[in-house]
């Protein structure tokens, strides 16, 4: 949707003063590839970002990006986040 768009390009994008952390969260990174021009990425980041109007923020979500091999290069054609909510909090 566009608020998610938009949410997206304000967190990731000129909002950013350094990006402390960019790592997937330990053991949630799995990689699938389906015939050997597929790929599905899928991890919980645990990024720490200097944001401009918050300070350091850890971003936690569930994300997912697909590529598929054209020409001998894998490509990103799509990619998704998804909060994850913190430990404890109701869902």
């Amino acid at each position: 949707s566009a608020g998610n768009e938009h949410n997206e390009r304000q967190l990731f994008g000129v909002d950013i003063d350094e990006v402390i952390q960019f790592a997937p969260r330990d053991g949630t990174l799995k990689v699938a590839v389906y015939y050997g021009n597929v790929a599905n990425l899928t991890f919980i980041s645990d990024f720490i970002l200097d944001h401009k109007d918050y300070g350091v923020i850890t971003v936690n979500n569930l994300i997912t990006l697909l590529f598929v091999k054209t020409q001998g290069e894998w490509k990103l054609v799509h990619e998704h986040h998804s909060p994850v909510p913190e430990v404890g909090s109701p869902q």
